[in-house]
């Protein structure tokens, strides 16, 4: 059994919506005006995103990576709300999520720990 499923993510489980979104690729290279070179900066900064977030994500428990991501999304929808054209304070915008991470971090440092499953051999066939 995995730490965060029974199966696990699996290539195979991957293809399709891979599938979708070249697709949709596709037809956005063919239909539109693409800034290519935008787009590969793009690509080349989410890199380090993508490695030092799969390394937390296989290496910290998930009681953890919850709240992590819940403080991320607020900030992520704090700064669409200001790039929409809400007037939202700067402080807000920081304070938020700041104030968010705290109590997440408080509240979990006051619960007792998960009791763990016991392991099991895994026999595979």
């Amino acid at each position: 059994m995995g730490r965060h499923g029974e199966d696990g993510v699996r290539p195979a489980r991957l293809m399709d919506p891979w599938l979708i979104l070249f697709g949709f690729g596709v037809g956005i290279l063919v239909g539109t005006t693409v800034d290519l070179g935008l787009a590969a900066t793009i690509l080349i900064g989410s890199l380090p995103g993508v490695w030092v977030g799969t390394h937390l994500a296989t290496s910290l428990p998930e009681r953890g990576l919850r709240p992590a991501l819940g403080v991320v999304l607020l900030s992520s929808g704090l700064a669409l709300l200001t790039k929409a054209g809400a007037d939202i304070p700067a402080a807000v915008i920081i304070g938020a999520p700041v104030a968010l991470g705290a109590v997440a971090y408080l509240v979990l440092r006051a619960r007792p720990p998960l009791p763990q499953p016991p392991l099991v051999a895994r026999t595979d066939p």
